[in-house]
Protein backbone atom coordinates (compact mmCIF):
# COMPACT_ATOMS: atom_id res chain seq x y z
CA UNK A 1 0.00 0.00 0.00
CA UNK A 2 1.10 3.42 -0.72
CA UNK A 3 0.93 5.95 1.73
CA UNK A 4 0.30 9.54 1.53
CA UNK A 5 -0.90 12.46 4.36
CA UNK A 6 -2.53 15.39 3.65
CA UNK A 7 -2.62 18.36 6.45
CA UNK A 8 -3.87 20.95 4.98
CA UNK A 9 -1.14 23.02 5.85
CA UNK A 10 -0.43 26.17 3.49
CA UNK A 11 2.88 28.08 2.33
CA UNK A 12 4.05 31.47 3.60
CA UNK A 13 3.90 34.66 1.64
CA UNK A 14 5.63 37.44 1.88
CA UNK A 15 4.01 40.25 3.45
CA UNK A 16 4.24 42.49 -0.21
CA UNK A 17 3.16 40.13 -2.49
CA UNK A 18 -0.03 40.17 0.06
CA UNK A 19 -0.60 43.29 0.19
CA UNK A 20 -0.49 44.02 -3.53
CA UNK A 21 -2.78 41.12 -3.97
CA UNK A 22 -4.91 41.81 -0.93
CA UNK A 23 -8.55 41.21 -2.92
CA UNK A 24 -7.65 38.68 -5.16
CA UNK A 25 -6.44 36.28 -2.30
CA UNK A 26 -9.27 37.36 -0.26
CA UNK A 27 -11.36 35.78 -2.93
CA UNK A 28 -9.15 32.96 -3.83
CA UNK A 29 -8.94 31.28 0.23
CA UNK A 30 -12.80 32.23 0.62
CA UNK A 31 -13.95 28.74 2.12
CA UNK A 32 -16.97 26.40 0.82
CA UNK A 33 -18.71 23.77 2.27
CA UNK A 34 -21.27 22.64 5.32
CA UNK A 35 -21.74 19.73 7.33
CA UNK A 36 -18.80 19.71 8.95
CA UNK A 37 -16.36 20.32 6.12
CA UNK A 38 -15.28 23.15 4.03
CA UNK A 39 -12.51 23.79 1.29
CA UNK A 40 -10.74 26.19 -0.62
CA UNK A 41 -11.78 26.20 -4.52
CA UNK A 42 -8.66 25.76 -6.42
CA UNK A 43 -8.36 28.98 -9.01
CA UNK A 44 -11.07 29.09 -11.52
CA UNK A 45 -13.49 26.98 -9.89
CA UNK A 46 -17.10 27.97 -8.80
CA UNK A 47 -19.40 26.41 -6.18
CA UNK A 48 -22.37 24.62 -8.16
CA UNK A 49 -25.78 24.90 -6.84
CA UNK A 50 -27.96 21.86 -5.89
CA UNK A 51 -30.50 22.49 -8.54
CA UNK A 52 -27.75 21.74 -11.11
CA UNK A 53 -25.86 19.11 -9.73
CA UNK A 54 -27.95 17.60 -6.99
CA UNK A 55 -26.26 15.26 -4.37
CA UNK A 56 -27.95 11.65 -4.40
CA UNK A 57 -29.56 10.48 -1.16
CA UNK A 58 -28.81 8.83 1.07
CA UNK A 59 -25.74 11.58 1.28
CA UNK A 60 -25.57 14.60 2.46
CA UNK A 61 -23.89 17.46 0.15
CA UNK A 62 -20.90 19.04 1.84
CA UNK A 63 -20.15 21.08 -1.54
CA UNK A 64 -19.27 20.27 -5.47
CA UNK A 65 -17.24 22.84 -7.59
CA UNK A 66 -16.55 23.12 -10.82
CA UNK A 67 -14.33 24.44 -13.41
CA UNK A 68 -15.71 23.75 -17.37
CA UNK A 69 -16.49 19.98 -17.64
CA UNK A 70 -14.77 18.89 -14.50
CA UNK A 71 -15.89 18.96 -11.16
CA UNK A 72 -15.21 17.73 -7.69
CA UNK A 73 -18.20 16.67 -5.30
CA UNK A 74 -18.02 15.86 -1.59
CA UNK A 75 -20.63 14.31 0.43
CA UNK A 76 -21.13 12.92 3.81
CA UNK A 77 -22.85 9.81 5.06
CA UNK A 78 -23.15 8.25 8.77
CA UNK A 79 -21.43 4.82 9.15
CA UNK A 80 -23.68 1.99 10.21
CA UNK A 81 -23.58 1.42 13.33
CA UNK A 82 -22.61 -2.44 13.54
CA UNK A 83 -18.85 -1.08 11.83
CA UNK A 84 -17.89 1.79 13.30
CA UNK A 85 -14.97 0.81 14.70
CA UNK A 86 -13.76 -0.86 11.16
CA UNK A 87 -11.14 0.55 9.58
CA UNK A 88 -11.57 3.34 6.84
CA UNK A 89 -10.48 0.50 4.12
CA UNK A 90 -12.76 -2.01 5.59
CA UNK A 91 -15.86 0.45 6.32
CA UNK A 92 -15.19 1.66 2.64
CA UNK A 93 -15.20 -2.39 1.14
CA UNK A 94 -18.18 -3.75 3.36
CA UNK A 95 -20.69 -0.84 2.07
CA UNK A 96 -19.84 -0.99 -1.20
CA UNK A 97 -18.13 2.39 -1.72
CA UNK A 98 -14.92 0.78 -2.97
CA UNK A 99 -14.53 -2.50 -4.72
CA UNK A 100 -12.22 -5.68 -3.87
CA UNK A 101 -10.66 -5.08 -7.46
CA UNK A 102 -9.85 -1.66 -6.78
CA UNK A 103 -6.10 -0.49 -5.73
CA UNK A 104 -6.78 0.69 -2.29
CA UNK A 105 -4.01 3.75 -1.18
CA UNK A 106 -4.35 4.32 2.45
CA UNK A 107 -4.52 8.32 3.38
CA UNK A 108 -5.20 11.02 5.31
CA UNK A 109 -7.02 13.98 5.20
CA UNK A 110 -6.95 17.01 7.59
CA UNK A 111 -5.75 14.59 10.16
CA UNK A 112 -8.38 11.90 9.53
CA UNK A 113 -7.55 8.27 7.95
CA UNK A 114 -8.94 7.61 4.55
CA UNK A 115 -8.26 5.63 1.77
CA UNK A 116 -8.08 6.42 -2.00
CA UNK A 117 -9.29 4.72 -5.32
CA UNK A 118 -9.68 5.06 -8.32
CA UNK A 119 -12.71 3.96 -11.08
CA UNK A 120 -13.43 4.76 -14.59
CA UNK A 121 -16.42 5.73 -17.08
CA UNK A 122 -15.80 5.53 -20.28
CA UNK A 123 -12.26 7.13 -20.93
CA UNK A 124 -12.62 9.21 -18.00
CA UNK A 125 -10.69 8.65 -14.18
CA UNK A 126 -12.44 9.31 -11.53
CA UNK A 127 -10.40 9.48 -8.07
CA UNK A 128 -12.52 8.92 -4.70
CA UNK A 129 -10.99 9.74 -1.72
CA UNK A 130 -13.35 8.40 1.47
CA UNK A 131 -12.70 10.11 4.59
CA UNK A 132 -13.37 8.64 8.37
CA UNK A 133 -14.20 11.56 10.70
CA UNK A 134 -16.04 10.46 13.80
CA UNK A 135 -18.58 8.44 13.09
CA UNK A 136 -19.18 10.26 9.61
CA UNK A 137 -17.81 9.05 6.40
CA UNK A 138 -16.87 11.78 3.83
CA UNK A 139 -16.10 11.10 -0.01
CA UNK A 140 -14.08 13.36 -2.51
CA UNK A 141 -14.88 12.24 -6.07
CA UNK A 142 -13.91 14.26 -9.00
CA UNK A 143 -12.88 13.66 -12.60
CA UNK A 144 -10.05 16.44 -12.23
CA UNK A 145 -6.67 16.78 -12.47
CA UNK A 146 -4.45 15.42 -9.87
CA UNK A 147 -2.88 18.67 -8.92
CA UNK A 148 -6.61 19.70 -8.62
CA UNK A 149 -7.84 16.81 -6.95
CA UNK A 150 -4.49 17.61 -4.15
CA UNK A 151 -4.81 21.24 -3.83
CA UNK A 152 -8.40 20.37 -2.94
CA UNK A 153 -7.46 17.59 -0.26
CA UNK A 154 -4.85 20.23 1.31
CA UNK A 155 -6.82 22.82 1.87
CA UNK A 156 -9.67 20.73 3.68
CA UNK A 157 -10.61 21.37 7.41
CA UNK A 158 -13.30 20.27 9.55
CA UNK A 159 -15.56 21.72 11.56
CA UNK A 160 -15.04 20.37 15.32
CA UNK A 161 -17.67 22.47 16.27
CA UNK A 162 -20.85 20.44 15.91
CA UNK A 163 -22.89 20.84 12.58
CA UNK A 164 -26.27 22.28 12.91
CA UNK A 165 -29.46 21.90 11.21
CA UNK A 166 -31.97 24.93 10.55
CA UNK A 167 -35.87 25.13 9.44
CA UNK A 168 -38.40 27.85 10.20
CA UNK A 169 -36.10 29.69 12.52
CA UNK A 170 -35.44 26.39 14.71
CA UNK A 171 -32.06 25.28 14.79
CA UNK A 172 -30.13 22.03 16.54
CA UNK A 173 -27.12 20.32 17.01
CA UNK A 174 -26.59 17.01 13.69
CA UNK A 175 -25.74 14.23 16.28
CA UNK A 176 -22.42 12.26 14.89
CA UNK A 177 -23.56 8.93 13.14
CA UNK A 178 -27.08 11.16 11.97
CA UNK A 179 -28.40 12.31 8.65
CA UNK A 180 -30.64 15.50 7.74
CA UNK A 181 -33.05 13.89 5.18
CA UNK A 182 -33.25 15.38 1.64
CA UNK A 183 -36.63 17.02 0.53
CA UNK A 184 -37.60 14.43 -1.53
CA UNK A 185 -37.20 12.02 1.48
CA UNK A 186 -39.77 14.30 3.68
CA UNK A 187 -42.66 12.52 1.69
CA UNK A 188 -42.30 9.46 4.39
CA UNK A 189 -43.20 11.97 7.82
CA UNK A 190 -46.68 13.89 7.95
CA UNK A 191 -47.17 16.71 5.35
CA UNK A 192 -46.64 19.12 8.17
CA UNK A 193 -42.75 17.96 8.51
CA UNK A 194 -40.20 20.82 7.39
CA UNK A 195 -36.96 19.69 8.40
CA UNK A 196 -35.76 15.59 9.83
CA UNK A 197 -32.68 14.14 10.52
CA UNK A 198 -32.23 10.20 11.02
CA UNK A 199 -29.88 7.59 12.65
CA UNK A 200 -30.60 4.04 11.27
CA UNK A 201 -30.80 1.43 14.03
CA UNK A 202 -29.04 -2.07 12.74
CA UNK A 203 -31.96 -4.80 13.28
CA UNK A 204 -35.15 -2.40 13.50
CA UNK A 205 -37.58 -2.11 10.47
CA UNK A 206 -37.50 1.56 11.58
CA UNK A 207 -35.09 4.40 12.16
CA UNK A 208 -34.70 6.76 15.17
CA UNK A 209 -35.71 10.65 13.40
CA UNK A 210 -36.16 13.65 14.93
CA UNK A 211 -38.86 15.73 12.78
CA UNK A 212 -39.49 19.66 13.29
CA UNK A 213 -43.81 20.13 12.23
CA UNK A 214 -44.97 23.50 11.88
CA UNK A 215 -48.32 23.54 11.20
CA UNK A 216 -50.95 26.44 11.74
CA UNK A 217 -52.85 27.32 15.31
CA UNK A 218 -56.70 25.79 14.19
CA UNK A 219 -58.93 28.54 14.80
CA UNK A 220 -61.10 26.74 17.95
CA UNK A 221 -57.96 27.02 19.50
CA UNK A 222 -56.13 30.09 18.76
CA UNK A 223 -54.72 32.16 21.67
CA UNK A 224 -53.92 29.21 23.60
CA UNK A 225 -51.08 28.39 24.94
CA UNK A 226 -48.66 25.33 24.25
CA UNK A 227 -50.07 23.28 26.97
CA UNK A 228 -53.97 23.77 25.85
CA UNK A 229 -52.77 23.20 22.05
CA UNK A 230 -50.42 20.12 22.71
CA UNK A 231 -52.88 18.48 24.83
CA UNK A 232 -55.76 18.41 22.18
CA UNK A 233 -52.32 17.47 19.79
CA UNK A 234 -51.98 14.55 21.88
CA UNK A 235 -55.12 13.33 21.72
CA UNK A 236 -55.64 12.79 18.45
CA UNK A 237 -52.50 11.29 18.06
CA UNK A 238 -52.77 9.02 20.92
CA UNK A 239 -56.65 8.24 19.50
CA UNK A 240 -54.83 7.53 15.68
CA UNK A 241 -52.50 4.82 17.08
CA UNK A 242 -55.18 3.22 19.35
CA UNK A 243 -53.00 4.14 22.71
CA UNK A 244 -53.24 4.75 25.94
CA UNK A 245 -54.69 8.90 26.66
CA UNK A 246 -50.76 10.77 27.38
CA UNK A 247 -49.92 13.06 30.34
CA UNK A 248 -49.25 16.80 28.56
CA UNK A 249 -46.59 18.61 30.71
CA UNK A 250 -45.51 22.17 30.93
CA UNK A 251 -41.82 22.61 29.87
CA UNK A 252 -39.51 25.21 27.86
CA UNK A 253 -37.63 24.99 24.45
CA UNK A 254 -34.47 27.56 24.42
CA UNK A 255 -36.79 29.44 26.78
CA UNK A 256 -39.56 29.21 25.19
CA UNK A 257 -42.58 27.44 26.69
CA UNK A 258 -43.83 24.56 25.40
CA UNK A 259 -45.50 21.28 26.53
CA UNK A 260 -44.00 17.68 25.98
CA UNK A 261 -45.68 14.65 26.12
CA UNK A 262 -44.47 10.65 25.38
CA UNK A 263 -46.04 7.88 23.67
CA UNK A 264 -45.75 4.23 22.90
CA UNK A 265 -47.70 2.87 20.32
CA UNK A 266 -47.67 0.28 17.90
CA UNK A 267 -47.52 0.45 14.10
CA UNK A 268 -50.36 -1.45 12.02
CA UNK A 269 -48.42 -4.69 10.77
CA UNK A 270 -45.36 -4.33 13.07
CA UNK A 271 -43.80 -6.63 15.67
CA UNK A 272 -41.84 -3.90 17.79
CA UNK A 273 -43.50 -0.98 19.55
CA UNK A 274 -42.50 2.71 18.89
CA UNK A 275 -41.97 5.53 21.21
CA UNK A 276 -42.91 8.96 20.49
CA UNK A 277 -41.49 12.10 21.93
CA UNK A 278 -43.21 15.56 21.23
CA UNK A 279 -42.20 19.31 22.37
CA UNK A 280 -44.64 21.56 21.32
CA UNK A 281 -44.69 25.26 20.96
CA UNK A 282 -46.51 28.66 19.70
CA UNK A 283 -45.60 31.14 17.72
CA UNK A 284 -47.93 33.03 16.57
CA UNK A 285 -50.42 31.93 14.36
CA UNK A 286 -48.66 28.63 14.16
CA UNK A 287 -47.62 25.78 16.75
CA UNK A 288 -44.00 23.74 15.84
CA UNK A 289 -43.17 20.33 16.86
CA UNK A 290 -39.85 19.09 17.63
CA UNK A 291 -40.21 15.09 17.68
CA UNK A 292 -38.38 12.10 18.27
CA UNK A 293 -39.73 9.10 16.85
CA UNK A 294 -37.85 4.83 17.47
CA UNK A 295 -38.12 1.69 18.43
CA UNK A 296 -39.01 1.78 22.06
CA UNK A 297 -36.18 -0.20 22.83
CA UNK A 298 -33.54 2.40 21.76
CA UNK A 299 -32.21 3.43 24.70
CA UNK A 300 -29.45 4.93 23.02
CA UNK A 301 -31.17 7.63 20.81
CA UNK A 302 -33.51 8.83 23.37
CA UNK A 303 -30.27 10.23 25.25
CA UNK A 304 -29.57 11.37 22.15
CA UNK A 305 -32.38 13.40 21.65
CA UNK A 306 -32.37 14.63 25.23
CA UNK A 307 -29.15 16.35 24.02
CA UNK A 308 -30.75 17.95 20.87
CA UNK A 309 -33.76 19.41 22.93
CA UNK A 310 -30.57 20.63 24.83
CA UNK A 311 -29.04 22.39 21.66
CA UNK A 312 -31.90 24.04 20.32
CA UNK A 313 -31.78 27.46 19.13
CA UNK A 314 -35.58 29.21 18.25
CA UNK A 315 -35.09 32.46 16.31
CA UNK A 316 -36.88 35.59 18.65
Amino acid sequence: MVTHCYDGSMRPRLLLVALLLAMPAAAAQQRVGESGMTLVPPAGWSVVPPSEMPTPVPFMRVVVIRNGSNSVQVARTPIPREIANESTAKIALLTGVLKPEQQIRTTSVAGSPAVEGAFSVGEVTVNLIIVKHGLDLYMISGAASRDVIDEVLQSIEFDEEPSRVEAGGVSMVLPPGWRRLAASELAKFDPATIMAIKHDVAGHTFAAAIPLLKQPVPKLIKGGSAVEIGRVVAALEARHFHAMPVDVRETKLDGVPAAEWRLTYQVEGAKELMFSHMILFVRGNEFLTLGYVSPADDETDKKTFAEVVKSVRIAK
